[in-house]
């Protein structure tokens, strides 16, 4: 019975602690802020690892392993693996997000990134926006010199660089060495297909194209189609005055050419100058004579003599076989020089007559008020009037006027002459006398003398 009484005793002593009773157990408050007291010492709860988490009666509490750091009241592992780092309690895998530390995007780091991952706590891009390419942790532009990457020089990767771009990252060639040219980002070998260009073809690019080269991209001819040949690097055509070469001239390397035309690089001959004919054989000029006379070679008859392919009377040394008679050329108006030179046919404008004088034509007589000069009819002036282009104002008399007819006309007289009028209207300048004083008709009175134009008394000077 004593028993039960001293243990509901103990069980009341113990309950009246728990619930209203002062714990004298209770640490004490520690001065510096964020600390409590455990164990009679003032620690801090957010990095102590014996006491990480310790409310203020250092209660709730979690003692960190040995692996472990307290860190903001939480236990977290002390080291993470080399490819991790610390984010909050927990080691989070480095990534192209999260390199070497939460929150670090590679894509806001390095200019330029497109992919890539993160090492040794550092992006490291493998894939760079267009326009650029990795290289030392970051990004870099390209160029001719780092195209596509750093090392890529285009000088290097297109056989027969010169100059051009990175496109893409990419090199685009615009200009090869010599002897090749761009195709397809590549330079390519220049030929009579391919002449400075891909699909440039000398054949569609030189007219009468048939051999050759390409050399320096421009095509070099060497031989061209029939009836053409080489001038110039290009191909002319063949005609009488280039005649299988340039400036090989029928008239002057086929002798007694007059006309024909050129065929296969060679002059074929349709008509010969005088004095020779076409040799049915040959095809070429041969002389006339009176054995075989044109181009049927007729033998003439004793006393006829052969001239234009025909058997005819001789003619003088100055003259010629026109319309089938002998005619003087050196004064044939009609025959000047030659059969059918006429002269009036060559009769500048204005002009009234020509002759024929040793066989040139001359020109003798111009239309009215019209005058001869330099081969030509121009219009009479005061300073050339006539056909001897005389100069009226270089005349003593002459005040003014004009030139009418070849002549020089006054309408007003200088100094000691009067304009003498007839009805012909060619007024002329005579002297004064004193029945024509300063014009026409005008009398001196008796006793009067005329002087200066006009009219004076007799007047007697004393000494």
């Amino acid at each position: 019975m004593m028993k039960k009484h001293i243990t509901l005793a103990l069980s009341i002593a113990v309950l009246l602690g728990v619930i209203g009773c002062d714990d004298d157990s209770k640490e004490p408050a520690c001065k510096t802020e964020g600390y409590v007291s455990c164990n009679g010492t003032c620690i801090a709860p957010k990095t102590s690892n014996q006491f990480c988490g310790a409310n203020e009666y250092c209660e709730n509490f979690v003692a960190c392993k040995d692996t472990e750091t307290c860190f903001n009241g939480r236990c977290r592992p002390t080291n993470c693996e080399p490819d991790e780092h610390h984010y909050d309690v927990v080691c989070e895998k480095d990534s192209a997000d999260n390199c070497g530390e939460h929150g670090v995007k590679c894509a806001e780091k390095v200019e330029g990134w497109k992919s890539g991952t993160c090492v040794d706590k550092t992006c490291i891009p493998d894939a760079c926006t267009a326009g650029l390419h990795p290289f030392e942790k970051g990004c870099e532009a390209d160029d001719a010199e780092h195209c596509g990457s750093h090392d890529t020089a285009c000088s290097n990767e297109v056989s027969g660089w010169s100059d051009g771009t990175c496109e893409g990252g990419k090199c685009r060639v615009s200009v090869c060495q010599a002897g090749l040219h761009p195709y397809t980002d590549a330079c390519e070998s220049d030929d009579t297909d391919n002449c400075g260009a891909h699909d440039t073809s000398c054949s569609l690019t030189v007219n009468g194209w048939v051999s050759g080269d390409c050399k320096q991209a421009t095509c070099m001819v060497k031989s061209c189609a029939e009836n053409m040949h080489v001038y110039e690097n290009a191909c002319e055509l063949d005609d009488v005055e280039n005649c299988g070469l340039h400036g090989r001239a029928c008239a002057t390397t086929v002798a007694g050419w007059k006309s024909g035309a050129c065929a296969q690089g060679t002059c074929k001959i349709l008509q010969c100058i005088d004095g020779f004919h076409v040799d049915a054989g040959t095809g070429e000029c041969v002389q006339d004579t009176s054995a075989c006379c044109g181009a049927a070679c007729t033998k003439c008859a004793d006393g006829l003599v052969c001239a234009g392919g025909e058997c005819r009377t001789q003619c003088k040394d100055n003259e010629a076989y026109c319309n089938n008679e002998c005619t003087n050329i050196e004064a044939s108006t009609a025959n000047c020089g030659e059969c059918g030179h006429d002269c009036n046919a060559e009769m500048p404008e204005n002009a009234q007559t020509m002759i024929c004088s040793d066989s040139a034509c001359v020109l003798t007589a111009c239309k009215d008020n019209y005058h001869i000069a330099d081969k030509a009819c121009v219009p009479d002036t005061e300073t050339a009037c006539g056909k001897e282009a005389t100069d009226c104002t270089e005349k003593e008399w002459w005040d003014s006027g004009s030139c009418k007819n070849g002549k020089c006309i006054p309408s007003t007289c200088k100094g000691d002459y009067y304009l003498a009028q007839n009805n012909s209207d060619e007024n002329k300048c005579e002297p004064n006398n004193d029945l024509n004083c300063g014009s026409q008709g005008n009398a001196c009175a008796g006793g009067q003398q005329c002087a200066g134009g006009r009219c004076l008394g007799n007047t007697i000077c004393d000494d």
